[in-house]
């Protein structure tokens, strides 16, 4: 970032928003993470990999002694699914008002939209239990990205799994496409964020059919890979 460019005042301003930013996605981390953060632009994303809700913060401009960030978010509101391209201010709280009623609205449109499918509750299930079962990343740990030798084993294993799938009429085409999501985010993700993404993907091939998962581990084992996460599965459905 080209500090010149901007003020003391703009810079100090910079510094304490984007700390409040960053200490409210931690936050909540079961749903958003931060996919950009550089250049004087945080941007905040929804962690469901077939929405493309975000919210972005930049370009800090000082007038008449307020600090005014550019924002642009979807959606906009109860009832616009749209994008909005508006500004704010720091002062008085309010540009973190505006990105916390954005991530209530998300998060009640998450929460709807698990109940209006009929079969959310049994998905739901399986989720929860499938997480559990993935001790492999310890809890203490959860805010931490996976250690790079766990991102190269999972990569591989979700790449045998795309491979695997991608011919398959049995197989949803949504499932195929969120794995594929989850390999390229790996390096961005925490270890929590991770586990709540593979159990949500896993539940849904499971909700498909028990055949579905043991399909997953014969891939895992024949390659000799993935074995940390094929037994959780099997201590799943043993």
């Amino acid at each position: 970032m080209d500090y010149n460019k901007y003020t003391a005042r703009e810079l100090n301003d910079m510094a304490k928003t984007f700390s409040s930013i960053r200490s409210e996605v931690e936050a909540n981390s079961k749903f958003f993470r931060i996919a950009y953060d550089d250049e004087a632009e945080i941007c905040i994303e929804y962690l469901s990999f077939t929405t493309e809700y975000h919210f972005t913060i930049s370009n800090p401009k000082l007038d008449k002694n307020y600090v005014f960030y550019d924002l642009n978010y979807k959606p906009t509101n109860q009832t616009d699914n749209s994008i909005r391209n508006n500004q704010n201010t720091s002062s008085d709280n309010r540009l973190m008002s505006e990105l916390k009623n954005w991530m209530n609205l998300v998060k009640n449109i998450h929460d709807v939209r698990e109940k209006i499918h009929p079969n959310s509750k049994n998905i739901n299930h399986y989720k929860e239990k499938l997480f559990e079962s993935f001790s492999f990343m310890k809890d203490e740990n959860d805010d931490n990205p996976l250690e790079p030798k766990k991102q190269i084993e999972l990569s591989n294993f979700l790449n045998l799994l795309i491979e695997n799938f991608e011919d398959d009429p049995d197989i949803n085409d949504e499932i195929i496409e969120e794995l594929k999501i989850l390999n390229e985010y790996i390096p961005t993700l925490t270890q929590l964020q991770i586990k709540n993404q593979i159990s949500w993907i896993f539940a849904k091939m499971m909700f498909g059919g028990i055949g579905i998962l043991n399909r997953v581990t014969k891939v895992g084992t024949d390659a000799g890979i993935g074995y940390l996460l094929i037994e959780g599965i099997k201590n799943y459905i043993k």
